[in-house]
Protein backbone atom coordinates (compact mmCIF):
# COMPACT_ATOMS: atom_id res chain seq x y z
CA UNK A 1 0.00 0.00 0.00
CA UNK A 2 3.31 2.44 0.19
CA UNK A 3 2.57 2.77 -3.37
CA UNK A 4 -0.82 3.96 -3.00
CA UNK A 5 -0.08 6.39 -0.08
CA UNK A 6 3.00 7.99 -2.41
CA UNK A 7 0.09 7.97 -5.08
CA UNK A 8 -2.34 9.78 -2.46
CA UNK A 9 0.33 12.44 -1.02
CA UNK A 10 1.02 13.31 -4.96
CA UNK A 11 -2.67 14.04 -5.73
CA UNK A 12 -2.80 16.15 -2.80
CA UNK A 13 -0.26 17.78 -3.67
CA UNK A 14 -1.30 18.49 -6.97
CA UNK A 15 -4.66 19.85 -5.78
CA UNK A 16 -3.48 21.87 -2.92
CA UNK A 17 0.44 23.19 -4.22
CA UNK A 18 -0.31 23.80 -7.66
CA UNK A 19 -2.86 26.46 -9.90
CA UNK A 20 -4.87 23.51 -10.63
CA UNK A 21 -7.99 24.65 -12.24
CA UNK A 22 -11.60 23.42 -10.54
CA UNK A 23 -12.02 21.11 -13.03
CA UNK A 24 -8.88 18.70 -12.78
CA UNK A 25 -8.96 19.43 -8.61
CA UNK A 26 -12.52 17.42 -9.03
CA UNK A 27 -11.37 15.24 -11.38
CA UNK A 28 -8.83 14.13 -8.93
CA UNK A 29 -11.29 14.01 -6.16
CA UNK A 30 -12.60 11.41 -8.20
CA UNK A 31 -9.38 9.25 -9.26
CA UNK A 32 -8.85 9.68 -5.58
CA UNK A 33 -11.80 7.91 -4.10
CA UNK A 34 -11.45 5.19 -7.13
CA UNK A 35 -7.87 4.50 -5.58
CA UNK A 36 -9.24 4.48 -1.94
CA UNK A 37 -12.07 1.94 -2.78
CA UNK A 38 -9.03 -0.06 -4.49
CA UNK A 39 -7.17 0.52 -1.36
CA UNK A 40 -9.95 -0.97 0.94
CA UNK A 41 -10.71 -3.86 -0.90
CA UNK A 42 -14.42 -2.43 -1.90
CA UNK A 43 -12.94 -2.29 -5.06
CA UNK A 44 -10.79 -4.69 -6.48
CA UNK A 45 -7.81 -2.92 -8.57
CA UNK A 46 -8.84 -3.93 -11.87
CA UNK A 47 -6.63 -3.47 -14.74
CA UNK A 48 -8.96 -2.05 -17.01
CA UNK A 49 -10.41 0.38 -13.68
CA UNK A 50 -6.33 1.42 -13.29
CA UNK A 51 -6.04 2.21 -17.53
CA UNK A 52 -9.50 4.24 -16.81
CA UNK A 53 -7.44 6.46 -14.47
CA UNK A 54 -4.36 6.89 -16.22
CA UNK A 55 -6.05 8.00 -19.19
CA UNK A 56 -8.08 10.10 -17.09
CA UNK A 57 -4.81 11.45 -15.68
CA UNK A 58 -2.91 12.00 -19.54
CA UNK A 59 -6.82 14.40 -20.71
CA UNK A 60 -6.22 16.38 -17.63
CA UNK A 61 -2.45 16.80 -18.58
CA UNK A 62 -3.35 17.60 -22.31
CA UNK A 63 -5.14 20.35 -21.20
CA UNK A 64 -3.24 21.73 -18.05
CA UNK A 65 -0.47 24.36 -17.84
CA UNK A 66 2.62 23.46 -18.15
CA UNK A 67 3.30 23.24 -14.25
CA UNK A 68 0.66 21.31 -13.65
CA UNK A 69 1.08 18.84 -16.70
CA UNK A 70 4.19 17.87 -15.27
CA UNK A 71 3.02 17.06 -11.99
CA UNK A 72 0.32 15.04 -13.70
CA UNK A 73 2.57 13.46 -15.73
CA UNK A 74 4.33 12.42 -12.57
CA UNK A 75 1.33 11.14 -10.73
CA UNK A 76 0.77 8.96 -13.87
CA UNK A 77 4.06 7.57 -13.88
CA UNK A 78 3.17 6.65 -10.15
CA UNK A 79 -0.01 4.61 -11.02
CA UNK A 80 1.75 3.04 -13.69
CA UNK A 81 4.21 1.63 -11.63
CA UNK A 82 1.46 0.66 -9.22
CA UNK A 83 -0.63 -1.37 -12.39
CA UNK A 84 2.64 -2.61 -12.94
CA UNK A 85 2.26 -4.50 -9.27
CA UNK A 86 -1.28 -5.27 -9.93
CA UNK A 87 -0.49 -7.04 -13.10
Amino acid sequence: MAELDAIHEEIRRIREDTDADRGVRLTLDSIEESLGAMESGEDPPYPDRIKELRAEIDRLSDDADPEVAAELDRLQEQVREYEREQL
